[in-house]
């Protein structure tokens, strides 16, 4: 509990660094020239109380807004994480090749292919958005591995997992993730020709894969 919270902590200042230099700042210069001139620095309570009413009633829907948007990721994050492991061992239990070397070649393809998805769903929504921040997101100081993932770029990850044609096939197109998994619908639709899987099992994989688009 306290690593978390001293974490947080440092997260915090991270994030807010500069405002909280110039806050400090602003107070100090406010002291200092009440101390040295004795200047009558004061307000009224009456429109402050009103101001503080007001931003209170703003920053309480803000963090609602904010919480709920992040529970929604981790809900449909948590959706994913659940229909890949479906998929996977759907893969590994439902497609079955006389030979083995060939079956063991197969269901690593189709795995290996559904983690590059993975990793290029993740880097899609590592890019800048206009609506979120105007800030670069590789150079973000709040979250250095979040910026050092941004700098690497997808192309490090992605490798891992594709063969180079693919992946240069891939890096053509727009949106990389729809790509990949419009091929593993292919290699499907291509195992359900050749009588590998049957219709059932051939509808309930693209069901999953239809699930994997809806996330």
């Amino acid at each position: 509990m306290y690593v978390k919270r001293h974490y947080s902590l440092k997260m915090t200042v991270r994030w807010s660094r500069k405002d909280l230099l110039y806050a400090m700042l602003y107070s100090f210069l406010v002291v200092a020239l009440y101390e040295i001139t004795s200047l009558p620095l004061t307000l009224p309570w009456e429109p402050i109380s009103v101001i503080g009413i007001a931003v209170a009633f703003y920053l309480g829907f803000k963090n609602n807004s904010s919480y709920d948007r992040t529970w929604e990721a981790r809900k449909i994050w948590g959706a994913i994480v659940n229909d890949s492991r479906t998929f996977a061992t759907g893969i590994i239990s439902q497609i079955s090749l006389v030979d083995d070397e060939e079956d063991r070649i197969l269901k690593k393809t189709l795995i290996y292919r559904h983690l590059a998805w993975l990793m290029a769903l993740k880097h899609v929504l590592y890019k800048h958005r206009s609506w979120e921040h105007g800030e670069d997101s590789s150079t973000l100081q709040f979250a250095p591995s979040f910026a050092a993932d941004m700098v690497r770029g997808s192309e490090s990850e992605i490798s891992k997992y594709l063969s180079p044609e693919e992946l240069a096939h891939y890096k053509s197109k727009s949106n990389m993730p729809s790509q990949i998994l419009k091929r593993q619908s292919e290699e499907l639709n291509n195992l359900y020709i050749q009588g590998i899987i049957t219709d059932y099992k051939h509808v309930w994989l693209h069901q999953i894969i239809g699930k994997l688009y809806d996330n």
